[in-house]
């Protein structure tokens, strides 16, 4: 494996370790480097890039499966602020609001 594909399948792994780990804001960063030796191999030794093709690949679905987390969770509390209500789960597995709807009190 050319050097320039032994350094960008190290960056791959620790993108993928930040993306596991949820530490999104960490990822941004690796860009630009991700950038210069993708091209690099592409130019010099576009052969370089085919065994890292299944890494690029998982790295997408991950990346992809964490934005639409990030969606949901931003929905969610969108929901919220309008009236909507937070669902959870009992210690039996059924769905329930929580919030949103009146509340009753009785004295026992």
């Amino acid at each position: 494996m050319p050097a320039n594909a032994a350094t960008l399948s190290a960056l791959l792994e620790r993108e993928r370790s930040l993306l596991v780990a949820g530490a999104l804001e960490d990822i941004a960063a690796l860009a630009p480097e991700k950038e210069r030796l993708a091209r690099m191999l592409s130019v010099d030794r576009p052969e370089g890039l085919i065994p890292l093709q299944a890494t690029i690949r998982r790295n997408e679905t991950l990346l992809a499966a964490a934005l639409a987390g990030l969606q949901q969770a931003r929905e969610t509390v969108s929901g919220l602020g309008h009236g909507g209500s937070l669902r959870t789960y009992d210690c039996h597995g059924q769905s329930r609001g929580l919030g949103g709807g009146a509340c009753i009190l009785r004295r026992v």
